[in-house]
């Protein structure tokens, strides 16, 4: 195997890990399911990251709350109590949203794809997209990749569409340049 690696890519890719090695030999003219197990991981960690974040701020609205006593300016005591809750509420809404998608992400299927579906890469013209959860722009390598939902009003123009077809969003004609 290091033979293999040495002459396909010289000895200075066996100084990188296994990621970076696959990242490094895919090109975006290249991609396998082993691209997208990279955007999957790509995609899980930014959903962590912002599901963590998301639980700090929830753990630092709890201690305000708790360490707020009440006032002799009573109504200015209430006025601060209800900011806080409504502020933990919305957070608490978005830990949600963000877990949901990490559940949905796990359900993605990694598979060559030959028409606009789930799990397939995209390119389009404007650029790549992974049709997957809605989390927007990634970076794989030095390519943007946008993150799409398939319930995106985009890709409910696309939807079924195969490599050299078009589809029409907003009075816009999107072909279809190769799906992966």
């Amino acid at each position: 195997m290091i033979k293999f690696l040495m002459a396909i890519s010289g000895p200075a890719i066996l100084n990188l890990n296994p990621l970076s090695w696959w990242i490094s030999i895919l090109t975006m003219s290249n991609i396998t399911s082993n691209t997208k197990i990279s955007l999957m991981a790509l995609s899980g960690a930014s959903l962590e990251e912002g599901i963590k974040d998301l639980q700090n701020q929830l753990t630092e609205l709890q201690q305000a709350s708790e360490g707020e006593g009440k006032s002799s300016a009573g109504d200015k005591y209430e006025t601060g109590r209800e900011i806080i809750n409504q502020s933990r509420e919305v957070l608490k809404k978005q830990l949600v949203g963000l877990e949901i998608m990490k559940y949905q992400l796990k359900t993605i299927p990694i598979k060559p794809s030959i028409m606009v579906e789930e799990g397939a890469i995209l390119q389009l013209e404007m650029g790549y997209i992974w049709v997957a959860v809605s989390l927007g722009k990634v970076e794989l390598e030095s390519t943007a990749i946008q993150v799409v939902s398939k319930d995106s009003p985009l890709l409910a123009a696309l939807w079924g569409l195969k490599k050299g077809e078009t589809g029409v969003f907003r009075g816009k004609n999107y072909q279809v340049l190769e799906i992966f």
